[in-house]
């Protein structure tokens, strides 16, 4: 029996012991899993899922919140910005900026990417409807308007000089009984003058640099890649939401919409030295054949001369002009008309269009030409833009947290169902237009 019971007492011991042992190896091995997969959470480079969902789907306790402040600062210890930025804006041209420059007055961290923002030289996107103007005031950018010598436009005269009719068509009158009156100007100084506005503002970071594509995760947009300018270096940056506004020859639209643009005619663009008797606050039209010409004031001084031409572009643009347009030019404009084709560095440019579409992608917005394009003769497209900027104002006011899917979603839905109805000060304007001109050649036919 005593052989027994010590016997019976070292295993005891012996049991007591190996548990002790198998504890702590269960500890310790615990330990190191929880160093590992912390380890690993450094060590990713993009945004885990849960990093997309919006605060406001749930509320988290104090040990949440650290956790995810700490996703959040490994996650963007390698941003160009020195806090991250609640939006992305991919371009500055007049889109892109104003869109800057009323999110930022709104309180939001904004970084505008640009490619290089000196006075871009582009000739399209030159006349402000008179809808437009006001919107530019109401979002408290008409400062933008100033500074370069403007021209106010006051209305269409169209000349047929196939069957020698004229039509002058009067922009509307206000509320008050006054003429209301839209802007004509070189593209390129409003879009400077409005990235100047951006340049002052606290709340907008700017880094002049291509952006390359957009960085996604698990079908959300995350940021962009971008090249510097000046460096060549690429760099990621990531924000919450990021708004595509790179213009008509968009590099990024093709990763968001899949229809691609119809090229429907070219137009090119000089510029004339205005004689001093000529002085129109009209946009002047000239019909013939399958040419249009158009010309309206960009200053006191200049006038500018764009002509459409349907079919294949002419090899040689200099002679095409002198052949085809020189002698229905006004006699007024003839002599700079030759000295502006001669000296001037001429462009040419596709008209491209393609309809606007849902994209609901989440954490990006596409807008402008890169998202819907037109003809540039209607003049109104950056009327649609500015009304653009305000409808969304208005949605993000009541959306604090732009990781909130959901609520951006909604106001995407709303969005596509406005657009069409608050756009009507452009389209019924234009639309008048063709109508009365419609009447002009039936008149002609019949006469």
């Amino acid at each position: 029996m005593s052989t027994f019971a010590h016997l019976y007492k070292m295993s005891e011991d012996l049991v007591f012991h190996s548990t002790k042992e198998i504890l702590l190896t269960f500890v310790i091995i615990f330990f190191l899993t929880l160093l590992y997969q912390r380890a690993s959470r450094k060590s990713k480079p993009m945004l885990s899922r849960s990093r997309r969902m919006p605060k406001s789907r749930g509320a988290m306790n104090k040990q949440e919140a650290e956790s995810l402040e700490m996703t959040y600062s490994d996650s963007f210890s390698n941003s160009t910005a020195e806090e991250e930025p609640e939006m992305i804006v991919v371009g500055a041209g007049i889109l892109g900026a104003a869109f800057a420059v009323t999110m930022a007055r709104e309180g939001r961290k904004v970084l505008l990417i640009e490619r290089d923002m000196k006075e871009p030289d582009q000739f399209a996107g030159e006349v402000l409807q008179p809808g437009g103007y006001e919107l530019l005031k109401e979002l408290d950018l008409g400062e933008g308007m100033e500074g370069f010598d403007a021209c106010p436009v006051n209305g269409y005269k169209v000349e047929d000089l196939k069957y020698k009719d004229t039509i002058t068509l009067p922009l509307p009158m206000s509320e008050n009984k006054l003429q209301k009156n839209g802007r004509s100007f070189l593209h390129g100084r409003f879009a400077y003058s409005l990235r100047k506005i951006a340049m002052k503002e606290p709340n907008i970071k700017i880094i002049e640099g291509s952006v390359t594509r957009l960085l996604e995760e698990d079908g959300y947009v995350i940021g962009v890649l971008y090249k510097e300018k000046d460096t060549g270096n690429v760099k990621e940056v990531h924000a919450p939401l990021t708004l595509v506004a790179d213009g008509l020859f968009s590099n990024l639209r093709k990763c968001l919409i899949s229809r691609k643009p119809t090229v429907t005619s070219h137009f090119t663009g000089i510029i004339l030295k205005t004689p001093p008797e000529w002085k129109s606050t009209s946009l002047e039209l000239m019909l013939f054949d399958t040419l249009i010409v158009f010309f309206y004031q960009l200053s006191s001084t200049e006038t500018r001369v764009m002509i459409n031409i349907k079919g294949d572009l002419p090899r040689n643009m200099r002679d095409y002009l002198m052949q085809n347009v020189y002698h229905r030019v006004p006699e007024v404009l003839k002599e700079p008309f030759v000295i502006a084709v001669q000296n001037d560095r001429l462009k040419t440019m596709p008209a491209r269009y393609f309809p606007a579409v849902a994209v609901d992608k989440p954490g990006v917005l596409i807008m402008g030409e890169a998202y819907n394009g037109r003809h540039p003769l209607t003049g109104g497209g950056m009327s649609i833009i500015l009304n653009d900027i305000k409808m969304w104002r208005t949605f993000l006011k009541d959306i604090p947290d732009l990781y909130d899917d959901e609520k951006i979603f909604q106001a995407k839905q709303k969005f596509y169902r406005l657009r069409k109805d608050s756009c009507t000060f452009v389209v019924m304007y234009l639309l008048k237009f063709c109508m009365d001109f419609l009447l002009l050649q039936m008149k002609s036919y019949f006469d």
